[in-house]
């Protein structure tokens, strides 16, 4: 959704929205600052305000460009058909208007950043449809020698969110995700502790695994490493398998 990047001899900065920054930077590379996260939830869009996914019609249209979100809304509407949506926000709003699809799911963040809330008809809640990880946050990244670049980009880091997506990247990475894999996380920082929610799914939605764990804020990366593990064992690595298997042919 969005990644800005500023690159010359004294500063080396790129900005980007977490959700779609990789786990594993390239050498010589850090995440040095998070910003305060926007609202992480995705937004349903429909020709009606208040439209919810229980509310759609029976074997209603919906698109999305998200594997994640097509697993999670098939395992709660299995009923519902699922497009292939992609383009940046506008194209995608565009592309709805024009069709005869009964709904779009997108990020919230996105949308209201945008100032495009009002097409929202609905916002989803994260216990329906867990979000993408890192989605709501962004990121900035800098050349690690750069101190020039690191005392800067401190002035906007929100330690709570930086927690807090340092967990979810962990499970991802830990989970070996990526884009192709129904993957979801959601991390809080609250005053007993950190929170972290994961789920891994099919991709035609059959199977979930999901499960919720508490930890310390400064093990953030621990905590992640610990859900990934315990919905592996539960079953998670072998859907994982699948899809990678499947991915690679």
């Amino acid at each position: 959704e969005l990644e800005i990047a500023l690159l010359n001899g004294n500063i080396d900065i790129a900005v980007h929205s977490l959700k779609d920054l990789q786990t594993e930077l390239p050498k010589g590379l850090k995440l040095a600052a998070v910003t305060k996260r926007h609202d992480a939830e995705d937004v349903l869009i429909a020709e009606k305000k208040g439209m919810t996914i229980k509310k759609l019609p029976d074997n209603a249209i919906v698109a999305t460009g998200s594997i994640r979100r097509r697993s999670l809304l098939l395992h709660l509407r299995p009923d519902i058909k699922v497009k292939e949506l992609r383009g940046n926000v506008p194209t995608r709003i565009k592309k709805f208007e024009a069709s005869k699809w009964d709904a779009i799911i997108l990020a919230r963040a996105g949308i209201e950043r945008l100032k495009l809330k009002k097409h929202i008809s609905s916002i989803i809640p994260k216990d329906i449809l867990l979000p993408a990880v890192g989605q709501g946050a962004l990121g900035i990244e800098i050349a690690s020698k750069n101190k020039f670049a690191d005392k800067i980009v401190k002035s906007i880091h929100h330690e709570n969110t930086y927690c807090s997506v340092l967990a979810e990247r962990a499970f991802l990475k830990s989970l070996e995700g990526g884009c192709q894999a129904p993957i979801g996380a959601y991390a809080e920082v609250r005053s007993n502790g950190l929170y972290l929610d994961g789920i891994v799914g099919s991709i035609d939605g059959t199977i979930t695994f999901r499960k919720r764990i508490k930890g310390k804020k400064s093990e953030a990366e621990k905590l992640g490493n610990r859900l990934a593990g315990e919905l592996k064992r539960a079953g998670a690595k072998k859907i994982l398998n699948e899809i990678y298997s499947e991915y690679r042919k």
